[in-house]
């Protein structure tokens, strides 16, 4: 008789997907981070965008600071397909994706 062994798959990307709602969440509550600070929200391969040289999105005004070139960096790190084409557009996505109920000027 031949035993299969099989390695069962890890649950981190469902662990993933919940702690990055609840970052959500929280970002929601902070009022475009005038309340409190918002949270970091991880790319989706799991790095933190300060890894990739990118600044924190910690209030609303650090998302009105993206210059362009870090505001495609962030869409293509959250995964936007297709990229919004204008730095607006971007900055405002950018704020729904983390969860900021605030949009950028």
């Amino acid at each position: 008789m031949t035993v299969v062994h099989t390695t069962p798959q890890p649950a981190l990307p469902i662990v993933v997907n919940i702690r990055r709602d609840l970052l959500r969440c929280s970002n929601n509550l902070s009022n475009g981070g005038t309340k409190f600070g918002m949270e970091i929200i991880a790319f989706e391969d799991g790095c933190s965008p300060t890894s990739k040289g990118l600044p924190e999105l910690n209030t609303i005004r650090d998302i009105e600071r993206l210059t362009d070139e870090q505001t495609v960096s962030y869409c293509v790190g959250y995964g936007m397909c297709p990229i919004p084409q204008f730095p607006d557009e971007r900055k405002f996505k950018i704020a729904q994706y983390i969860g900021c109920t605030v949009s950028p000027n």
